[in-house]
């Protein structure tokens, strides 16, 4: 029982941080300040697959075009396409300011590099806040737009 408030120890302990999730062994749930919850929020991740670099030489725009619109593909370099063991193509594109990557597959699917040629799929949306700087807004009329 925590002295202070009279609540029984919350195991697992998570706390919000930077709009993270963090797990913690700190059995004080008020040392460090933050927001508190007695229940495990799962962090459930995709399996991740393997692929393979398959080609440098001819660039595929259309599934960037298809998440991001005509305006915001300029500020991309096509990088080159990878062969899941799926079967599946991905293209990277880097953009230009950030350095970050995005990895779109031509079926419309995104996928993070994990390592180690592995990939994992996430949202379409996430992986554009990935790659994207902080302060770009999508267009309007852009898919991101809300």
């Amino acid at each position: 029982m925590c002295p202070r408030c009279r609540r029984p120890p919350m195991t697992p302990r998570f706390r919000i941080e930077n709009s993270s999730v963090r797990q913690t062994s700190e059995l004080d749930p008020h040392a460090l300040g933050g927001q508190w919850h007695a229940w495990p929020i799962p962090m459930v991740a995709s399996p991740s697959i393997r692929g393979e670099t398959s080609q440098y030489n001819r660039p595929v725009w259309g599934p960037l075009l298809n998440l991001l619109g005509d305006e915001l593909v300029g500020d991309f370099m096509w990088m080159h396409e990878v062969k899941l063991v799926t079967g599946e193509s991905v293209h990277a594109y880097k953009h230009v300011d950030t350095r970050r990557c995005i990895h779109l597959s031509e079926g419309g699917r995104a996928y993070q590099y994990v390592d180690d040629g592995k990939y994992r799929t996430i949202p379409g949306l996430k992986a554009a806040g990935m790659a994207l700087p902080r302060e770009a807004a999508p267009p309007a009329g852009s898919p991101l737009s809300l």
